[in-house]
């Protein structure tokens, strides 16, 4: 995955999707990367299972985006819109200042049905009922 300038249209294949739910470490996961096998980029959403009185003071009781340059970011998201085809995220302004990214990250889906149906699961099982939830649109 690239990072894209302000200028710059950021859009890249997803063919692949994991999810992962991990008790022991307390938290859960959705994976989108452009390849199973040698992935050149990947992209996480993550949220705690239990977050704890200091995950709340500093912030970090929702859920956040792992970037593949290794950046997090927090409550970053104002929007998710997911088509069979697409899927695009609406950075906040303030994110996407932060990131140096666009305010719209547009992907082109090519999952088979159940990856489809396990990316739109984590999703909302990640982003709902967090603070800071966004909008999520299934078009």
């Amino acid at each position: 995955m690239q990072v894209e300038s302000e200028r710059t249209p950021f859009i890249n294949r997803v063919r692949a999707v994991g999810y992962v739910r991990d008790e022991d470490m307390a938290f859960e996961a959705l994976v989108l990367a452009d390849e199973v096998k040698n992935p050149r980029w990947s992209l996480e959403f993550q949220r705690p299972l239990d977050p704890d009185d200091q995950d709340r003071i500093l912030g970090l009781d929702t859920y956040c985006l792992v970037f593949p340059s290794g950046e997090t970011a927090y409550q970053c998201l104002a929007r998710v819109q997911i088509s069979k085809a697409k899927l695009r995220l609406v950075l906040t302004e303030e994110a996407a200042a932060r990131l140096g990214l666009t305010t719209s990250l547009d992907f082109i889906l090519e999952l088979s049905p159940t990856d489809f149906e396990e990316m739109t699961a984590g999703l909302r099982g990640i982003l709902k009922g967090q603070r800071g939830e966004p909008l999520i649109v299934l078009e």
